[in-house]
Formats: structure tokens, sequence, C-alpha cells
């Protein structure tokens, strides 16, 4: 049984908005615990991740929504690789681990795309390392800048000021963000776009 949420169908909209606010993969899981993240690898996770998003980009047709969502994404995806890229550096410059321990932290860096050549000089390759990490920082730079000009003049979306907006667009209904599946929640979006539209052509009628 898989412990995590893999599409909008069941992906909670509360979850979507926690995952958009903090970046925490921890909001994907079903039943959420401790060592979620590293039990089930945050790399697997951000791709989880990015289906969903895409999905729910293309649900809503929102291409801002889709260029916002894919900064946010690569931000998290630069920052996840710049954290474990660097604590795998420290190791292999200590040098002091048997080899098939330092093979494997090579295959881990090559897993989040570090350019390592075990037939080269070690000093050489460390050094290349280090400008690989020195590049991944200057792009987390660069994603950040583009996110903080993509956020200028936007409000943040409040979600509780949209359940209630929703639910008196929608008359008497209670809507439980931690219980609408992210599906559901578009679906009643465009619910309510069509009464707009609805009550909009009878109005233009009446004139």
């Amino acid at each position: 049984m898989v412990k995590y949420h893999i599409t909008c169908d069941t992906l909670s909209i509360f979850a979507f908005h926690k995952i958009m606010e903090t970046g925490d993969y921890i909001y994907l899981a079903k039943e959420p615990y401790g060592n979620f993240e590293k039990d089930i690898g945050r790399e697997v996770l951000h791709k989880v991740w990015s289906a969903i998003y895409k999905d729910y980009c293309e649900m809503t047709n929102d291409n801002r929504a889709l260029e916002y969502y894919s900064l946010k994404s690569e931000l998290i995806y630069l920052e996840t690789r710049k954290e474990i890229g660097g604590k795998l550096f420290s190791q292999i410059a200590m040098r002091n681990m048997p080899r098939e321990v330092f093979m494997t932290y090579i295959k881990e860096l090559r897993e989040w795309k570090f350019k390592y050549k075990k037939n080269r000089k070690v000093l050489s390759e460390m050094e290349y390392l280090g400008r690989q990490m020195r590049q991944t920082s200057n792009k987390i730079n660069v994603v950040r800048a583009k996110l903080e000009s993509f956020n200028t003049g936007t409000k943040k979306v409040d979600l509780t000021k949209q359940v209630v907006q929703m639910e008196q667009a929608l008359g008497p209904k209670n809507i439980d963000p931690e219980r609408t599946s992210v599906t559901k929640w578009v679906r009643m979006m465009e619910q309510i776009r069509e009464m707009n539209a609805q009550r909009q052509k009878q109005k233009n009628a009446r004139k």
C-alpha cells in the first residue's frame, strides 16, 4: 500500500496549500510520521509533488500558476540537492571510509546529477565537485530572484478566506479543506464560475 498521495484526487486542498507554503513533503503522507521524508526519499516525493501540481495547473488552465509552481518546485529541488550534495561532499572529503561506502556516496551524488569520474585523481574531482556545489548555489539565487520578482505586487493566498467565499457562493454548505480533495476543489471553483457566468448572462438579457 502506498504511504503517500500521488494524485489530486486524494490529496486535500489543505495539504496542497501547506506544501506550497512550506515546501514540506510531510503533507503528502496519508498517515504522517517523523521519518516520512527520509523513509520515502525526498527525490521520490519531489517527483510525486511535481506531477500533482502539473495536474492542478492543467485542470485550472492557469499558465501563471504553472510558471510559479515550476519555479517553486525547481527551488525545492535545488535546495535539497545542495543540502544532500554538501553532506556527501563533506563525507567524501574525509576519505575515512571503506571503498564500498565511498562508491555508495559517489552513486548517490550521481543520482542528484553531480558529476564524478572515479578514474580521475581524487583531488581534481573534489575541486570539480566544489565548483558544481557553487553552481548549484548560484542557480538557487537566480530562482529565488525570479520568485521574488514573480510575487511582486501579489497577495498571499488565504485558504480560509477562499473557503468562506466558496461556502457563500455555493449556498449553505460547510467545506472542510482537510477533507476536500484538490480535484473536488477545482470542480467547485468551476461550478462557481459557471454560476457567475449564467447570472451575468441573465443580467445582460434583462437590459
